[in-house]
């Protein structure tokens, strides 16, 4: 069996929230399970940085002295329990909406395996979008675990940015089914017009009664965060963020959403997040 190949750009994002994940797997008062993040991440080997994977910066004593300014290291410590939070807040979300919903569509799914670790009903179907190298590489990792989903799964690679909703039809999608959707850590990824154009197709494409699970920053926490000197590599991508109430927002689309800050998640899962990262929001919205 060839060697599996890691993602490059901003595919090695999602190479650092399995690194997240597989270190919460390891907590005794763990807040998911996920056996599989801990290969992803020995499969990747080392994430570079820059354009194409370019080396790695070297430290010097003023960048350890910022990382160590309060704020900074406040960030740094709360990421891994926000990654914690969040990927409870959608598995919650998808155990609940796969009891209305029997087809479910993951954006930007990444290095997720909630097709294969949530036991979600053999009738529920899962579309998975991602770039083909991230879709590539994730199942050759799963594969050397001989692993099943319990689900049905069906990968659709394509770039979001593209007509993702033809190849979605193409793959299998119904669209007089309702659908569960999840958009977890991509809308900051994307412009303010990608994130429309995205959220104008999830709604043409969502039969009533389909649910909607999403994650967004603030605008101005996102501009903070890319000013920051110390910015990690998934800061510098950062593109958008929101300059309205979630709620209103979502209105627009003919969404009736519900929003919460991931540290009133946390708090309800037992975590503290006291950084910025608290701030994000996390929502469920049902289509009206």
């Amino acid at each position: 069996m060839t060697q599996p190949v890691a993602p490059r750009g901003v595919g090695q994002t999602a190479v650092a929230v399995a690194k997240f994940r597989a270190m919460e797997s390891k907590r005794p008062n763990r807040l998911f399970h996920d056996p599989f993040a801990k290969h992803f991440v020995a499969a990747a080997g080392p994430i570079r940085r820059g354009p194409g994977g370019g080396k790695k910066k070297r430290s010097t004593w003023r960048t350890l002295l910022q990382l160590l300014r309060p704020a900074n290291y406040a960030h740094y410590r709360a990421m891994p329990h926000f990654i914690a939070v969040r990927t409870r807040f959608f598995d919650d979300f998808l155990r609940a909406a796969t009891t209305e919903c029997q087809q479910v569509v993951i954006l930007a799914a990444g290095l997720d395996t909630r097709a294969y670790r949530l036991d979600l009903p053999s009738d529920v179907r899962v579309f998975e979008i991602d770039l083909p190298e991230v879709l590539t590489f994730k199942e050759s990792v799963v594969a050397r675990q001989q692993a099943d989903a319990d689900c049905q799964r069906t990968a659709v690679p394509v770039d979001l940015r593209s007509d993702w909703p033809t190849a979605l039809v193409k793959a299998g999608f119904q669209l007089d089914q309702p659908t569960a959707w999840t958009a977890e850590g991509l809308l900051v990824y994307l412009s303010e017009s990608e994130c429309a154009q995205l959220l104008e197709r999830i709604s043409k494409l969502s039969a009533p009664g389909s649910r909607l699970a999403l994650g967004h920053q603030d605008r101005s926490t996102v501009q903070q965060q890319v000013s920051n000197p110390l910015a990690g590599a998934a800061q510098t991508l950062y593109r958008s963020g929101l300059s309205q109430d979630p709620v209103e927002w979502l209105a627009s689309y003919g969404w009736r959403a519900d929003a919460r800050r991931a540290a009133q998640y946390a708090r309800d899962y037992g975590r503290n997040l006291t950084a910025d990262v608290g701030s994000g929001w996390l929502v469920t919205a049902e289509r009206e």
